[in-house]
């Protein structure tokens, strides 16, 4: 529907220009003026700057009745606003301004009531605070986010494809107990046959570690719902009511060290406005997780690293 505020928009101005040509070539006043050009202009970059603030968001939104609904309000709202800012009747004006008066203030209000509660959404989250308040970013949301995967959205890990520097981290300073990296070595969980799946598969192995991972946490009464291939590892994800845990495990290329992170790296996810809380069932993965890796063979313990 975004696209089509777009074609609704340009369209309009297109039919514009065409009365305006066909006025002039029969010697008839007829002038798009400077308003309306800029109105629709202003309506473009609102537009650009909701599909950019759809794409910030997408981490926080699940796909229920609550989010359908209110993307379908805000794109509903766009294409209202974009049908009024040329008239389908050019032929009743000699001076597209009287049309701008008649419609501006809908339009602006309209306009400014989304941006509000994009900027309301977009302060609401943790961490985005801090980047938004800038002067280039004072009435367009258009601050970059992270990508995000599935529905509920939960973030995902980002591992490097190269030797895994666990000295690195070990040597980082304080760490949050939500975003720690477990790191861990051992030559007992060999490339299986399923890392053929991921994408870096030359670089990047552990569905051994992680499915050995995954078989204990059922012992504990904690059941891995899926094992996703990704760029960057295995995604083992566990599903909750209303939202999903997971922890990833990469190794690789040649060596026999492993991390393991926890997803999300904060004690809640967010839902549009609603904060969950999954400090708990996320505490307990982890320290599960430890535990499992303490009683794994290995060449040498687990250890807690800063994320």
């Amino acid at each position: 529907m975004l696209g089509l505020s777009l074609v609704e928009l340009l369209g309009g101005l297109g039919r514009t220009l065409e009365f305006m040509l066909a006025r002039q070539a029969g010697d008839r006043a007829f002038s798009i003026g400077r308003l309306t050009p800029l109105l629709a202009l202003f309506v473009i970059l609102n537009l650009l700057s909701f599909w950019i603030f759809a794409w910030i968001v997408q981490e926080h939104v699940g796909a229920d009745r609550f989010s359908v609904l209110g993307g379908l309000v805000f794109a509903s709202a766009y294409f209202l606003a974009s049908r009024l800012v040329f008239p389908s009747d050019p032929e009743n004006f000699t001076d597209l301004d009287t049309h701008y008066f008649r419609v501006s203030r809908v339009v602006f209000a309209m306009l400014l009531v989304m941006v509000a509660v994009q900027w309301a959404l977009l302060l609401s989250v943790p961490g985005l605070a801090d980047r938004l308040i800038t002067p280039t970013n004072i009435g367009l949301p258009h601050t970059r986010g992270n990508a995000a995967r599935g529905v509920p959205r939960v973030r995902q890990p980002k591992f490097q494809t190269g030797v895994l520097d666990a000295a690195s981290l070990r040597d980082s300073a304080a760490m949050n107990r939500f975003a720690r990296i477990i790191t861990f070595d051992s030559p007992h969980f060999p490339r299986h046959p399923r890392d053929a799946e991921l994408a870096n598969t030359d670089a990047m192995f552990g569905f051994a570690l992680a499915s050995h991972i995954g078989e204990a946490l059922a012992e504990r009464g904690i059941t891995v719902t899926a094992y996703v291939a990704e760029d960057w590892g295995w995604y083992c994800e566990i599903r909750l009511p209303e939202t999903a845990i997971a922890y990833g495990v990469a190794g690789g290329p040649d060596s026999d060290a492993f991390l393991i992170q926890f997803i999300p790296d904060k004690p809640y996810v967010r839902k549009l406005f609603r904060k969950i809380d999954i400090s708990e069932p996320l505490a307990r993965l982890q320290d599960d997780v430890f535990a499992i890796l303490q009683a794994a063979p290995s060449s040498s313990p687990p250890e807690w690293s800063a994320g």
